[in-house]
């Protein structure tokens, strides 16, 4: 289940995956504008959208270190890029 929310001032997709066999909730940051919640069969999207607001400190505070993390990884992959060249 995909639904789309607002964090200041910025649309972010949330993908919800719900499974048989999970006990616990999580909530992983794929990109700075998608993020992931695996949880039971009966979490529901009012849930998730209830958690995403209790954790949003949590969320934008990483979403910057993802973003960092992805420069990072551009930068290295550019300089791969033109050693072989």
């Amino acid at each position: 289940m995909n639904f789309e929310i607002n964090l200041n001032n910025s649309v972010i997709s949330v993908e919800l995956h719900n499974k048989k066999h999970i006990k616990h909730c999580y909530l992983r940051i794929l990109r700075k504008d998608l993020l992931q919640i695996k949880a039971n069969r009966y979490f529901t999207i009012y849930d998730a959208k209830d958690l995403i607001s209790r954790k949003k400190d949590w969320i934008l505070e990483n979403i910057k270190k993802v973003e960092n993390k992805t420069l990072e990884d551009g930068s290295a992959t550019l300089e791969k890029e033109q050693i072989n060249q």
